[in-house]
């Protein structure tokens, strides 16, 4: 029992570098009767990338919109905010470029 406790317990510092640290090694070896010039991805791993890349296609499409529109509504909060603090407008009401509904004097009334 102990020894599976020490097992789990954390080894020293010093054992655990050297047990982590790769070892340099000679070049990988291929198979017998492979030309390493000739190894590709082949079909498939284009495929894959080729699916990758569609599929990120519309990803990156709808961010950019949402960036646009979280933007959007920031410049427009901070002209509203400007505005209020200006004295322009009251802070809920209609704007001051409104139109007046029809049939009423945009004047306001008059008498």
């Amino acid at each position: 029992m102990s020894a599976h406790v020490d097992a789990l317990a954390a080894p020293h510092p010093g054992t655990w570098v050297a047990s982590v640290v790769a070892t340099p090694s000679s070049e990988p070896e291929l198979q017998e009767g492979v030309d390493p010039d000739s190894v590709t991805p082949g079909v498939l791993g284009f495929l894959v990338t080729l699916a990758a890349v569609v599929a990120c296609i519309p990803l990156f499409l709808s961010m950019t919109r949402k960036i646009r529109g979280v933007q959007h509504r920031g410049r427009l909060e901070t002209e509203a905010e400007e505005e209020r603090a200006a004295g322009d407008g009251p802070a809920g009401g209609p704007a001051r470029d409104a139109e007046a509904p029809e049939g009423t004097d945009p004047g306001g009334p008059r008498g």
